[in-house]
Formats: structure tokens, sequence, C-alpha cells
């Protein structure tokens, strides 16, 4: 014997059974629940999933114009004096609700001729989960004589 859900059929003294199909079985009705919840857990994770992104992009958007401008300044002082003279080389961005960490490194390439990688690196903590953007370069010093 089948569970139908929806109207009941009405038997009236006399009349023919009428074994049509109308309503759905309890199994149509828990498959067609199942599918509709695992959509739904879908949708719900890749609309966090796009806005995890979106905010990791947001903060990139943010962080990229200071980044080139940062480097390009300490790469300025490098090359005309040799160091860093009174550049700081880290420090702490507040930029909005959050702070950015961020720190210069220099390593010398080849010391005869004077080659250097410069590299900056910005770090922030976004939730549980610590995000880092870095950008390197080289440089070259010539002293003149």
């Amino acid at each position: 014997m089948m569970l139908r859900i929806g109207r009941p059929v009405s038997r009236l003294a006399g009349a023919p059974v009428c074994r049509c199909r109308r309503g759905f079985t309890l199994i149509e009705v828990m498959v067609a629940t199942a599918l509709l919840s695992l959509t739904a857990v879908m949708l719900y994770q890749s609309y966090f999933m796009a806005l995890n992104a979106l905010g990791y992009y947001e903060r990139y958007l943010k962080l990229a114009s200071w980044m080139d401008e940062k480097f390009w300044e300490v790469s300025a002082i490098f090359q005309h004096s040799g160091t860093f003279g009174q550049a700081a080389l880290s420090g702490i961005l507040p930029a909005g609700a959050h702070n950015y960490t961020w720190n210069v490194d220099l390593k010398a390439l080849d010391k005869e001729s004077q080659f250097y990688q410069i590299q900056l690196v910005v770090a922030w903590d976004e939730g549980l989960r610590h995000r880092s953007l870095s950008r390197t370069g080289m440089s070259y010093y010539y002293k003149e004589e």
C-alpha cells in the first residue's frame, strides 16, 4: 500500500474505483526536498566564497597603489645614496578598520656590481587567516667617483 499525499479519492457506493494518480508519493516529496536542500547549500557556499574573494581583492586594490609608491620611493632613495638613510624600513599602515604591517628587505645579489634585490611585504589578519602581499624588484647603486 502506497501512502499518497494529496486529495483523498472519494468512494461512493456503486461508483467505479478511480485509479488516477492524484498527488505525490512520500518518496517523491522526500527526493524533491533533498534536491532543494542540496541546491540551497550549494548556493549558500558559493555566495560566501564569492564574498570572501571580493573582500580579499578589495584589500588588494587598496594596497596595490600604496605598495607601488612605497617601493619606488625606497628604490629611488637607495639608488641615489646606496643606503636607505632616513627611510623607514617597516611600520604599520592604518587603513579603515584594518592595520597593515609592512616591511622592506634589502639583499645584495652581487657585491662587485652592487646589484640588490628589494622586497616589500605587507601583511594583515583577515578573520583567522594571515594574508600577505609582496613586491620584489632589483636596484643598482652606481658610485660616482
